[in-house]
């Protein structure tokens, strides 16, 4: 069982309500996305908890992604 709080837990929520909205090419693509996030804030920002994000993690991510060539930003789906 997934725990709530957790990274995890947000972002099979977060597919769930893609999955009635969206087609499936579309959750695939902004599920990976998502994913990508919740790792660079857990790696990279070092926020385990998702409810303690700010937007200025919001902000770093965004910047890292248009500044680094650092594929474990912006690439390295794994």
């Amino acid at each position: 069982m997934v725990q709530d709080g957790t990274w995890e837990c947000l972002l099979e929520g977060f597919k769930f309500d893609l999955e009635t909205q969206v087609k499936p090419k579309m959750v695939e693509y902004y599920y990976d996305r998502a994913r990508l996030f919740a790792r660079w804030a857990q790696r990279g920002a070092q926020v385990y908890d998702p409810r303690l994000l700010t937007r200025r993690h919001i902000q770093s991510f965004l910047d890292d992604l248009v500044y680094s060539h650092d594929t474990a930003v912006v690439g390295d789906s794994a």
